[in-house]
């Protein structure tokens, strides 16, 4: 009895095992796929047609670990918007200069 006791322990013990290591195999795989995710956002640019939107504002809020840019605009309506995105901080640079070149100094915006 204590035999078989024991083996059926073993056998669990290595099923745990074997359970811990997929779901850290799970947790890595996710991991990286996240960061090339990240990586992909970081690297793409793009265009922001500065006509079309009534922006206020271009910020960059976030911590150490995930950082993001945010374009304060007024709608149709002329309620506030933001448009929230992931952008590498070079990105991000030039979309504040492009809006500080732009629209900020059409309307004589105070740009911080």
């Amino acid at each position: 009895m204590f035999d078989l006791y024991r083996r059926l322990k073993n056998e669990l013990d290595e099923k745990n095992k074997l359970i811990n290591s997929y779901v850290a195999d799970v947790k890595r795989l996710t991991r990286e796929q996240d960061e090339k995710i990240v990586a992909d956002c970081h690297a793409a640019e793009f265009v922001v047609d500065w006509d079309k939107i009534n922006a206020f504002s271009v910020e960059r809020h976030g911590g150490e670990k995930e950082a993001y840019t945010i374009i304060g605009y007024y709608d149709k309506d002329g309620y506030v918007g933001e448009w929230k995105f992931y952008c590498s901080l070079a990105q991000h640079n030039k979309l504040a200069k492009e809006f500080a070149d732009g629209i900020a100094k059409k309307t004589n915006s105070t740009v911080r």
